[in-house]
């Protein structure tokens, strides 16, 4: 009889408690300090236990990608598509969109920086 293997591993698990607590913590209105505790350790578990030797180059460019999208959202939106609403131009208060955007940014700012650590350790090893 064959095994069923599983193709979610743990970092799966994880990266959907990313994202779950990111929108919990745009929907809900409380201290973001609680959940951007909790999405730094969620990235910080991602990138120790999934990030392999051989996916670490390309989780680092998606990672830099991501951040890069991010920020551009908030430089470019407002000026661009103000209809879009990241920034609340009349409280100044970011919008869920906003929050959410700033709670992924902390969980894979923290699993980026974990795997570009990891892999400049390894270079400066090896020279």
């Amino acid at each position: 009889m064959a095994k069923n293997k599983s193709k979610y591993t743990m970092g799966t698990f994880w990266f959907l408690l990313i994202i779950i607590v990111s929108i919990v913590g745009s929907v809900m209105p409380s201290d973001v300090t609680i959940f951007w505790l909790i999405l730094g350790i969620c990235g910080a578990i991602v990138a120790i236990t999934n990030i392999r030797i051989k996916e670490e180059i390309s989780f680092l460019i998606g990672t830099s990608a991501l951040l890069i999208i991010i920020i551009s959202l908030f430089t470019l939106i407002p000026i661009v598509l103000p209809q879009l609403f990241i920034l609340d131009m009349l409280t100044g208060q970011l919008t869920i969109l906003g929050v959410f955007l700033v709670n992924l940014a902390v969980a894979f700012s923290v699993a980026g920086f974990i795997v570009a650590l990891g892999l400049l350790v390894k270079l400066g090893i090896k020279k």
